[in-house]
């Protein structure tokens, strides 16, 4: 602690000075009263008054009234209020004309009463003088009570039974304005009312301060608000607990996020409120593919991205997105990503075509949602065969073969659309080529006169570069008899037993079969459907009309043996008149 001046000065009689707040002792009372003024103390000077700020800078006096003598080695006590500290360590008496400084003055009650010794050579204070205590004359080394209040001391001597109050008191005030805060903050949503800012004005003591004016003024940009009628600032006086409030009311704008409304008030205070603008609910919602387009191959990729806005384009991020891609590609679950935006990896299927890619918020009622597009494109194809159907014929000018051209993709699936040309290099006329199937291209081939053996190619001009693929003609000057397909060797060759031959009003029936050899399977089919696994016999279900059951046993080794067949027809049923009709 520094050093505090105590000054005291006797205004009659001889004098001693002696205070500190200490228990009285019993004896005849010295003390006959007391009172106090402060000291608005400038150097070697003070200007008395009777109201002081709580942060002002001050020193204390205090009058005692002298009832009996004090010799030199006696004490006075002088003890403040709770929350006033005096600082030691000397005191400084005018006596007899002269300074005598004390040393050796104590305090007490955590330093807000101070004791003085009269020293040597002060001389004694009779009854009926006065003693004037200066403490923080020179030096503004006392700290006044935090709370504005009423300030007395109690004074005593080192004989009194009792201290004595001083008969007035010193009334302390708030300090000046020091401090400037938010009492409260602000949470709403974009484009709504927010609550009522609340700021409060103190002083160093954290005192409230009433009647002063503060301003409340929303950011220039970014997150905020505005006041009634688009005001950026608006006032407010505070009120008796130093809380003021703005005369309008505040409404967020349309920017989501953290922001600071700023306060300023009397003394160059200033402060801040925080506010935070709350996404709204969803309103809009957008989709973007990326690449908008994919090879049917299965594998592929394309992302999807989805925004989830508010009305005024605030993202918002913790809503249920789904995405729906019709049958098409598949895709998974979006995830929001530290870009605030939903994605979703798509897959291409292998079928190609343009699918509607549907996303949707569905954490919101009535559902939000946006569409986008994305074709799956064919495969190019990637291989071409040619086959001649026959790949003999009579070199007379006229017999013809089928050149059969079929084009697959790297999925082994047909490829359609494409730009087949065939051609022969000895000189046959060739058709026009007709896709008679998907990825399988027909053209007819006309023999010349000249028997040998020619070489016919396919085309497909519709790549760069062209595929191609070659097939021998043979012109012969006699066909050879066409000799039985030979089952491949081990085949199981498969034999109906029994089944509907000619006409059957029946809607269903059985074909047993058999076959010699070894059958791992059968596998059956009517008329031109796929081939199923079956057993015989074989229960089938038919319409009118005319049918072919077939059957073919699998070997073990998966080689199908040659295919039975049995024509039938059922006919229509019988319509039975009504009894009484002709």
């Amino acid at each position: 602690m520094g050093s505090t001046a105590r000054y005291v000065k006797l205004i009659s009689g001889a004098f001693a000075v002696l205070f500190l707040l200490a228990p009285a002792a019993a004896r005849a009372s010295q003390i006959a009263g007391a009172t106090t003024r402060a000291c608005i103390t400038g150097e070697f000077s003070c200007t008395p008054a009777s109201t002081v700020r709580v942060d002002q800078a001050v020193g204390i006096e205090v009058a005692v009234q002298i009832a009996n003598t004090i010799s030199q080695g006696n004490s006075i006590y002088i003890e403040g209020p709770e929350g006033l500290e005096f600082f030691s360590p000397e005191v400084t008496l005018n006596s007899n004309g002269g300074n005598h400084t004390a040393f050796g003055s104590s305090t007490f009650n955590g330093g807000r009463g101070e004791q003085v010794v009269i020293p040597s050579g002060a001389g004694t204070i009779t009854g009926g003088s006065t003693v004037e205590v200066f403490v923080g004359y020179f030096q503004n080394q006392i700290t006044l009570p935090p709370t504005p209040g009423q300030l007395k001391f109690k004074v005593w001597s080192s004989a009194d039974t009792e201290p004595r109050e001083t008969s007035n008191a010193i009334t302390t005030t708030a300090g000046e304005p020091a401090s400037l805060s938010a009492v409260n903050e602000l949470n709403g949503t974009v484009g709504q009312s927010l609550a009522t800012p609340e700021a409060k004005l103190t002083d160093s003591r954290g005192n409230p301060i009433s009647g002063q004016t503060i301003t409340f003024e929303v950011p220039a940009s970014g997150p905020g608000g505005s006041f009634a009628g688009g005001a950026t600032s608006a006032t407010g006086v505070t009120d008796a607990s130093g809380v003021a409030t703005p005369s309008a009311a505040l409404t967020a704008n349309g920017q989501a996020g953290i922001w600071h409304l700023a306060l300023s008030g009397p003394n160059s205070t200033t402060g801040s409120l925080t506010a935070d603008n709350g996404v709204g609910v969803a309103k809009q919602i957008t989709l973007q593919l990326s690449p908008p387009f994919l090879p049917a191959n299965g594998s592929s990729t394309a992302a999807a991205k989805v925004l989830v806005e508010d009305e005024f384009g605030n993202r918002v991020l913790g809503d249920e997105v789904t995405l729906e891609t019709g049958g098409g590609p598949s895709a998974t679950v979006p995830a929001l990503e530290p870009d605030e935006a939903f994605h979703s990896t798509l897959t291409a299927s292998t079928t190609p075509g343009e699918y509607t890619i549907t996303a949707s918020d569905v954490s919101v009622v009535p559902h939000l949602s946006t569409t986008g597009h994305l074709a799956q494109a064919p495969l190019p194809a990637t291989s071409i065969s040619l086959a001649l159907e026959p790949a003999s014929i009579l070199a007379d000018g006229s017999s013809q073969t089928v050149a059969v051209a079929t084009l697959k993709n790297e999925l082994g699936n047909p490829v359609s659309g494409e730009e087949v040309v065939f051609a022969s290099s000895g000189g046959n006329a060739v058709g026009s080529t007709v896709e008679s199937a998907p990825g399988t291209y027909r053209a007819p081939v006309t023999a010349t006169a000249s028997p040998g053996t020619y070489t016919i190619t396919a085309t497909d001009k519709s790549l760069e570069p062209n595929l191609h693929a070659a097939a021998q003609l043979t012109q012969l000057t006699q066909l050879a008899p066409t000799p039985a397909p030979t089952p491949p060797a081990g085949a199981p060759v498969a034999t109906i037993q029994s089944g509907p031959k000619g006409g059957t009003r029946a809607r269903r029936a059985r074909f047993a079969f058999s076959a010699s050899g070894a059958a791992a399977f059968f596998e059956c089919r009517l008329d031109r459907r796929a081939w199923a696994r079956c057993g015989s016999p074989d229960l089938v279900s038919f319409g009118v009309g005319k049918h072919v059951f077939a059957v073919r046993a699998v070997g073990a080794d998966g080689t199908a043996g040659p295919v039975a067949e049995r024509g039938f027809r059922r006919l229509p049923r019988r319509h039975h008149r009504a009894a009484g009709h002709p």
